[in-house]
């Protein structure tokens, strides 16, 4: 994993720990962050 893909995973763990996702749309995000 780079350092953007570090970056988008942590911040759509933030997004998703704030409450402001659904888990199905946080995990989408986290998926996504993974296969950068």
């Amino acid at each position: 994993m780079n350092l953007e893909g570090a970056y988008e995973m942590a911040l759509s763990l933030t997004v998703f720990m704030a409450g402001t996702l659904d888990r199905a749309t946080a995990d989408s995000l986290l998926e996504h962050a993974k296969g950068i």
